[in-house]
């Protein structure tokens, strides 16, 4: 999130930032709702895709 305003991305970052920051805290916030892994599984998934879909936005960002 620290990209955004201190100039090292811009505005297509931030938003990604910030909405999958979002998602990345509602499933983290879940796991201590269930007593199953399942929400630690689901965690899991999201964090790869977390990382894949921010790193795009940083590119995209770049290329807009």
């Amino acid at each position: 999130l620290l990209l955004g305003p201190f100039g090292g991305a811009g505005r297509v970052y931030l938003v990604a930032a910030v909405l999958l920051g979002a998602g990345f805290i509602h499933l983290a916030l879940a796991i201590g709702r269930e007593d199953s892994a399942r929400p630690a599984v689901r965690l899991f998934g999201y964090s790869i895709a977390y990382l894949a879909l921010l790193l795009t936005a940083m590119v995209v960002d770049r290329i807009v």
